[in-house]
Parts: structure tokens; sequence; C-alpha cells
């Protein structure tokens, strides 16, 4: 009798195949989020001085920007009405996910925002893009998705984005 483990092991493509493989994969995983980064995703705000709001997020011309209303369906903001998202010259970015530990509290995992506004069942829906100015101000934008697969699919993105911005820098 033939157990399914031994078959996937048996049926497995080799070694050096498989990291071929992967990275053409992960290539496609990037450009597919370039792509949805281009055209914008809806997702939620999270403040601690207000409700949680829609907002797209897209990458236009370099720059990640966050358009309100998203779909022109009333559901977000005026854009110059959230400090956290107006345009700014930014030297550093990072992006965590929620369940990462806090640089700024390393007792606790998230933000304080996601602590207080975020039921714990959501928090692999929700991540953090915290970026540092050139004149050393902070800003944290706490996301939360509609899907943990479409927050897995943006930290990704993001990461290898500003790994390959760092690259280029180099």
């Amino acid at each position: 009798m033939c157990s399914i483990l031994r078959s996937c092991f048996d049926a497995g493509p080799a070694l050096e195949d498989s990291s071929k493989d992967d990275k053409r994969r992960r290539m496609e995983l990037f450009a597919l989020f370039e792509e949805t980064m281009r055209v914008g995703v809806d997702v939620d705000k999270l403040s601690s001085d207000r409700e949680k709001y829609k907002v797209r997020m897209a990458i236009i011309n370099e720059e990640l920007t966050f358009q309100y209303p998203p779909n022109g369906d009333g559901g977000g903001l005026p854009g110059d009405s959230d400090p956290e998202c107006v345009t700014q010259k930014i030297a550093r970015i990072s992006i965590r996910r929620a369940t990462d530990p806090d640089p700024h509290s390393n007792e606790f995992a998230g933000s304080e925002v996601l602590r207080s506004n975020l039921d714990p069942r959501d928090a692999l829906r929700a991540f953090i893009l915290e970026a540092a100015t050139d004149d050393g101000n902070d800003t944290i934008i706490n996301i939360l998705c509609d899907t943990e697969e479409q927050a897995e699919e943006l930290i990704t993105g993001f990461r290898t984005l500003i790994k390959k911005r760092q690259i280029q820098l180099q």
C-alpha cells in the first residue's frame, strides 16, 4: 500500500529544478503585485483618532498613494483629512505583520492602534507600514485587508519591493 506522503516525495522534481521554479514563481508573484498596485487595492485604514475607513492603496509613478474614497462610494475621507496619508518625502520604509513584535513596545505585537482597534482574530489580515522621513519623524499606517491571503500577498510584495529598492541604492 502506497502512502500519500511517499508519493509526494517520489514525484517531486530535482532540488535544483525546484529552486529555479521557486525563483520563477516569486518573480511571477512580484509582477502580479506590481500590476495590482498600479490599479490599486481597497483596504481598511485604522487610526487612533477615527473609525476605520476604506482607502485605495496604489503605487503611482513609484509613489505609494492612498486615495479617498475608493470607487467613489463615499466610504473614505477627503484626501487631506488624514495626516498619516499626506504626501511625504520618505527616507526609509518598512513593513511588518500585526503579529510581529512592536519595536516601540517590545512586550507587545503589532502597534498601539492595532492593539486598541483590532479583534485579535483578525490579526493575520493586518499589517503596518512604517515610514521615516528625512527630518526624523515616523509615520505609522495600520492596514486591515479583506482576507488573510490578500494581506500575505501585499506583505510579500512590499517586502520584495523594499529589498529591490535597497539593492538599487547600493
